[in-house]
């Protein structure tokens, strides 16, 4: 693994993954390298996963709204199928 390879001043702090088993794949190789994870490096996760609660992991993670997300889209293509002339809209999160 190149980043496991890496010294303390040449790796990054931390890796954002595109995904939850993506960060526990990063997790188990960089321990694998005998890395510390957090103390050597941070993973963040993006989907909170159960398994990424699990006490081996403990995955520092960034939530997302699925349900919410979901049904939005649901209507707006339940919309753009009633009217196919419909504007476009961007849906943005409000925070």
């Amino acid at each position: 693994m190149r980043i496991g390879a890496l010294g303390r001043g040449e790796r990054p702090d931390a890796v954002f993954a595109v995904n939850d088993i993506m960060a526990m794949g990063l997790m188990d190789a960089l321990r694998q390298a005998g890395l510390d994870v957090p103390g050597d490096m941070s993973v963040v996760g993006f989907d909170d996963i159960g398994p990424s609660a699990r006490a081996i992991y403990n995955l520092t993670i960034v939530a997302q709204p699925v349900s919410v997300m979901l049904r939005r889209g649901l209507d707006l293509l339940a919309g753009r199928i009633a009217d196919p002339g419909l504007p476009y809209e961007t849906a943005v999160p409000r925070g």
